[in-house]
Protein backbone atom coordinates (compact mmCIF):
# COMPACT_ATOMS: atom_id res chain seq x y z
CA UNK A 1 0.00 0.00 0.00
CA UNK A 2 1.23 3.48 -0.84
CA UNK A 3 1.26 4.95 2.66
CA UNK A 4 3.91 7.24 4.14
CA UNK A 5 5.58 5.55 7.08
CA UNK A 6 6.72 2.21 8.43
CA UNK A 7 4.59 -0.84 7.73
CA UNK A 8 4.78 -3.84 10.07
CA UNK A 9 3.69 -7.13 8.49
CA UNK A 10 3.48 -5.59 5.02
CA UNK A 11 2.86 -9.01 3.46
CA UNK A 12 -0.28 -9.50 5.53
CA UNK A 13 -1.36 -5.96 4.65
CA UNK A 14 -1.59 -6.88 0.97
CA UNK A 15 -3.96 -9.75 1.59
CA UNK A 16 -7.54 -9.42 0.37
CA UNK A 17 -8.73 -10.24 3.88
CA UNK A 18 -7.91 -6.69 5.04
CA UNK A 19 -11.28 -4.95 5.22
CA UNK A 20 -11.19 -2.83 8.38
CA UNK A 21 -8.73 -0.47 10.07
CA UNK A 22 -8.55 1.20 13.49
CA UNK A 23 -7.12 4.66 14.19
CA UNK A 24 -7.02 5.94 17.76
CA UNK A 25 -7.36 9.72 17.99
CA UNK A 26 -7.05 11.81 21.19
CA UNK A 27 -9.68 14.61 21.21
CA UNK A 28 -7.39 17.17 22.80
CA UNK A 29 -6.14 20.18 20.82
CA UNK A 30 -8.03 22.18 18.18
CA UNK A 31 -7.87 20.58 14.75
CA UNK A 32 -4.79 21.61 12.80
CA UNK A 33 -3.43 20.69 9.40
CA UNK A 34 -1.17 18.01 10.88
CA UNK A 35 -4.25 15.80 11.09
CA UNK A 36 -4.75 16.07 7.34
CA UNK A 37 -2.11 13.37 6.83
CA UNK A 38 -4.38 10.94 8.70
CA UNK A 39 -7.29 12.01 6.53
CA UNK A 40 -5.21 11.41 3.39
CA UNK A 41 -4.24 7.94 4.63
CA UNK A 42 -7.85 7.06 5.43
CA UNK A 43 -8.84 8.28 1.98
CA UNK A 44 -6.20 6.00 0.45
CA UNK A 45 -7.49 3.02 2.45
CA UNK A 46 -11.06 3.76 1.38
CA UNK A 47 -9.93 3.72 -2.24
CA UNK A 48 -8.66 0.20 -1.51
CA UNK A 49 -12.04 -0.79 -0.06
CA UNK A 50 -10.86 -0.68 3.57
CA UNK A 51 -13.19 0.91 6.14
CA UNK A 52 -11.51 2.91 8.92
CA UNK A 53 -12.95 3.29 12.39
CA UNK A 54 -11.73 6.30 14.38
CA UNK A 55 -11.63 5.55 18.10
CA UNK A 56 -11.69 8.19 20.79
CA UNK A 57 -10.28 6.20 23.74
CA UNK A 58 -12.70 7.39 26.40
CA UNK A 59 -10.89 5.60 29.22
CA UNK A 60 -7.80 7.71 28.53
CA UNK A 61 -9.66 11.03 28.63
CA UNK A 62 -12.69 10.47 30.86
CA UNK A 63 -11.76 13.43 33.09
CA UNK A 64 -11.19 15.82 30.17
CA UNK A 65 -13.57 18.83 30.28
CA UNK A 66 -16.23 18.91 27.54
CA UNK A 67 -15.22 15.45 26.34
CA UNK A 68 -18.43 14.85 24.37
CA UNK A 69 -18.11 18.22 22.61
CA UNK A 70 -14.52 17.49 21.72
CA UNK A 71 -15.43 14.12 20.19
CA UNK A 72 -18.35 15.65 18.29
CA UNK A 73 -16.00 18.38 17.06
CA UNK A 74 -13.50 15.95 15.54
CA UNK A 75 -16.27 13.78 14.11
CA UNK A 76 -17.79 16.82 12.38
CA UNK A 77 -14.50 17.81 10.76
CA UNK A 78 -13.40 14.33 9.75
CA UNK A 79 -16.86 13.16 8.75
CA UNK A 80 -18.05 16.20 6.80
CA UNK A 81 -15.06 18.18 5.59
CA UNK A 82 -12.21 15.75 4.94
CA UNK A 83 -13.65 13.86 1.97
CA UNK A 84 -13.59 10.61 3.95
CA UNK A 85 -16.33 8.41 5.42
CA UNK A 86 -14.91 6.80 8.58
CA UNK A 87 -16.96 5.27 11.35
CA UNK A 88 -16.65 6.86 14.80
CA UNK A 89 -16.36 5.02 18.10
CA UNK A 90 -16.70 7.06 21.30
CA UNK A 91 -15.04 4.36 23.41
CA UNK A 92 -17.94 3.32 25.65
CA UNK A 93 -17.01 -0.34 25.14
CA UNK A 94 -13.88 0.19 27.26
CA UNK A 95 -16.03 0.05 30.39
CA UNK A 96 -17.75 -3.24 29.56
CA UNK A 97 -16.93 -6.20 31.86
CA UNK A 98 -15.78 -8.30 28.90
CA UNK A 99 -13.28 -5.60 27.89
CA UNK A 100 -12.07 -5.08 31.46
CA UNK A 101 -11.44 -8.81 31.79
CA UNK A 102 -9.25 -8.82 28.68
CA UNK A 103 -7.56 -5.63 29.84
CA UNK A 104 -6.45 -7.33 33.04
CA UNK A 105 -5.11 -10.26 31.02
CA UNK A 106 -2.96 -7.94 28.88
CA UNK A 107 -1.87 -5.78 31.84
CA UNK A 108 -0.49 -8.77 33.73
CA UNK A 109 2.01 -9.31 30.92
CA UNK A 110 3.42 -5.78 31.14
CA UNK A 111 6.09 -5.02 33.73
CA UNK A 112 6.63 -1.42 34.81
CA UNK A 113 10.05 -1.45 33.15
CA UNK A 114 8.43 -2.14 29.79
CA UNK A 115 5.97 0.75 29.90
CA UNK A 116 7.24 3.10 27.16
CA UNK A 117 7.01 6.28 29.21
CA UNK A 118 7.88 7.49 32.71
CA UNK A 119 5.48 6.26 35.35
CA UNK A 120 4.48 7.96 38.59
CA UNK A 121 4.17 5.87 41.70
CA UNK A 122 1.21 4.33 43.49
CA UNK A 123 -2.22 3.94 41.93
CA UNK A 124 -1.42 6.20 38.99
CA UNK A 125 1.34 3.80 38.03
CA UNK A 126 -1.17 0.97 37.81
CA UNK A 127 -3.58 3.12 35.82
CA UNK A 128 -0.88 4.08 33.30
CA UNK A 129 -0.17 0.39 32.79
CA UNK A 130 -3.86 -0.14 32.07
CA UNK A 131 -3.85 2.68 29.51
CA UNK A 132 -0.97 1.10 27.61
CA UNK A 133 -2.72 -2.27 27.78
CA UNK A 134 -5.94 -0.77 26.44
CA UNK A 135 -4.16 0.68 23.43
CA UNK A 136 -2.73 -2.75 22.70
CA UNK A 137 -6.08 -4.45 23.25
CA UNK A 138 -8.41 -2.11 21.32
CA UNK A 139 -7.82 -3.44 17.76
CA UNK A 140 -8.06 -7.01 19.03
CA UNK A 141 -11.26 -6.45 21.01
CA UNK A 142 -12.87 -4.52 18.13
CA UNK A 143 -11.73 -7.23 15.68
CA UNK A 144 -10.04 -4.88 13.22
CA UNK A 145 -7.81 -6.22 10.45
CA UNK A 146 -5.10 -3.53 10.70
CA UNK A 147 -4.01 -0.50 12.71
CA UNK A 148 -3.16 3.02 11.55
CA UNK A 149 -1.08 5.05 13.98
CA UNK A 150 1.35 7.93 14.30
CA UNK A 151 5.03 7.10 14.73
CA UNK A 152 5.03 8.39 18.36
CA UNK A 153 2.86 5.39 19.30
CA UNK A 154 5.28 2.88 17.82
CA UNK A 155 6.77 1.69 21.12
CA UNK A 156 3.38 0.91 22.60
CA UNK A 157 2.21 -1.16 19.63
CA UNK A 158 5.54 -2.95 19.25
CA UNK A 159 5.35 -3.90 22.93
CA UNK A 160 1.93 -5.31 22.12
CA UNK A 161 3.38 -7.46 19.38
CA UNK A 162 5.68 -9.05 21.94
CA UNK A 163 2.93 -10.04 24.37
CA UNK A 164 -0.08 -10.75 22.13
CA UNK A 165 -0.83 -14.22 20.82
CA UNK A 166 -0.06 -14.75 17.13
CA UNK A 167 -3.71 -14.71 16.10
CA UNK A 168 -4.17 -11.37 17.92
CA UNK A 169 -1.42 -9.51 16.08
CA UNK A 170 -2.46 -7.03 13.38
CA UNK A 171 -0.54 -5.35 10.56
CA UNK A 172 0.33 -1.79 11.59
CA UNK A 173 1.10 1.32 9.57
CA UNK A 174 3.06 3.94 11.50
CA UNK A 175 2.72 7.31 9.77
CA UNK A 176 5.53 9.82 9.59
CA UNK A 177 3.57 12.78 10.91
CA UNK A 178 3.52 16.16 9.21
CA UNK A 179 5.72 18.98 10.53
CA UNK A 180 4.89 22.41 11.86
CA UNK A 181 5.58 25.79 10.25
CA UNK A 182 9.22 25.69 11.35
CA UNK A 183 9.78 22.12 10.19
CA UNK A 184 9.72 20.65 13.70
CA UNK A 185 7.88 17.51 14.75
CA UNK A 186 4.27 18.22 15.69
CA UNK A 187 4.71 16.91 19.23
CA UNK A 188 7.17 19.79 19.76
CA UNK A 189 4.89 22.37 18.13
CA UNK A 190 2.81 25.09 19.77
CA UNK A 191 -0.31 27.03 18.83
CA UNK A 192 2.04 29.58 17.26
CA UNK A 193 3.89 27.09 15.03
CA UNK A 194 1.07 24.97 13.61
CA UNK A 195 -1.80 26.10 11.40
CA UNK A 196 -5.05 25.65 13.34
CA UNK A 197 -8.44 25.88 11.70
CA UNK A 198 -9.48 28.53 14.24
CA UNK A 199 -6.59 30.85 13.48
CA UNK A 200 -7.50 34.27 12.14
CA UNK A 201 -6.97 35.00 8.45
CA UNK A 202 -4.01 37.18 9.41
CA UNK A 203 -2.45 34.42 11.53
CA UNK A 204 -2.86 31.76 8.83
CA UNK A 205 -1.35 34.03 6.19
CA UNK A 206 1.58 34.86 8.47
CA UNK A 207 2.28 31.18 9.18
CA UNK A 208 2.12 30.25 5.51
CA UNK A 209 4.63 32.98 4.67
CA UNK A 210 7.06 31.47 7.18
CA UNK A 211 6.91 27.99 5.63
CA UNK A 212 9.90 26.58 3.79
CA UNK A 213 9.34 25.14 0.35
CA UNK A 214 9.22 21.63 1.84
CA UNK A 215 6.54 22.52 4.40
CA UNK A 216 4.54 24.48 1.84
CA UNK A 217 4.54 21.44 -0.47
CA UNK A 218 3.43 19.28 2.46
CA UNK A 219 0.60 21.72 3.23
CA UNK A 220 -0.45 21.81 -0.42
CA UNK A 221 -0.45 18.01 -0.72
CA UNK A 222 -2.49 17.19 2.39
CA UNK A 223 -4.47 20.35 3.18
CA UNK A 224 -5.29 21.89 -0.20
CA UNK A 225 -4.99 19.46 -3.11
CA UNK A 226 -7.52 16.83 -1.83
CA UNK A 227 -10.29 19.43 -1.65
CA UNK A 228 -10.22 21.07 -5.07
CA UNK A 229 -11.01 19.70 -8.52
CA UNK A 230 -8.19 21.64 -10.17
CA UNK A 231 -5.38 21.75 -7.60
CA UNK A 232 -2.78 22.41 -10.28
CA UNK A 233 -4.06 25.97 -10.63
CA UNK A 234 -3.38 26.75 -6.96
CA UNK A 235 -0.09 28.53 -6.56
CA UNK A 236 1.37 31.23 -4.36
CA UNK A 237 -1.24 33.63 -3.00
CA UNK A 238 -4.03 31.43 -4.36
CA UNK A 239 -2.92 28.57 -2.09
CA UNK A 240 -3.08 30.87 0.93
CA UNK A 241 -6.55 32.10 0.02
CA UNK A 242 -7.94 28.61 -0.57
CA UNK A 243 -6.47 27.30 2.68
CA UNK A 244 -7.88 30.21 4.66
CA UNK A 245 -11.29 29.89 3.01
CA UNK A 246 -11.42 26.20 3.91
CA UNK A 247 -10.65 26.89 7.57
CA UNK A 248 -13.25 29.65 7.77
CA UNK A 249 -15.89 27.42 6.21
CA UNK A 250 -15.24 24.65 8.72
CA UNK A 251 -15.22 26.95 11.73
CA UNK A 252 -18.43 28.70 10.65
CA UNK A 253 -20.26 25.40 10.30
CA UNK A 254 -18.91 23.99 13.57
CA UNK A 255 -20.13 26.95 15.56
CA UNK A 256 -23.75 26.54 14.46
CA UNK A 257 -25.54 25.02 17.44
CA UNK A 258 -22.43 23.43 18.94
CA UNK A 259 -20.73 23.99 22.27
CA UNK A 260 -17.20 24.74 21.14
CA UNK A 261 -16.17 27.11 23.93
CA UNK A 262 -13.21 24.92 24.83
CA UNK A 263 -11.40 25.69 21.56
CA UNK A 264 -10.96 29.32 22.60
CA UNK A 265 -8.82 28.55 25.59
CA UNK A 266 -5.21 29.74 25.52
CA UNK A 267 -4.05 26.41 26.94
CA UNK A 268 -5.48 22.97 26.23
CA UNK A 269 -5.35 19.99 28.54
Amino acid sequence: MDLIGEIVDSKDLEEESIETCLLGLPPIAPYHIGYDLFAASIRHLEDKGIQTEILYPRMHFEDLPDLESRMDYYSTILGEFSNITPEFNYGDFQFKPSYQKELIRISKQISSSRIPHALPSGKEKIFDCMLVASQILDPVYLDKDMVLSGMPQRRVYMLGREILDEDEKRPIVFLELAKDVNGNRLKNSTLDTRVNIHDSKKAVRSKIQKMSEEILQQTFKYSVEPYYEDPGSLTGENVSNKLIQRFEEIEKTLRKGNNMNWINRDKFQ
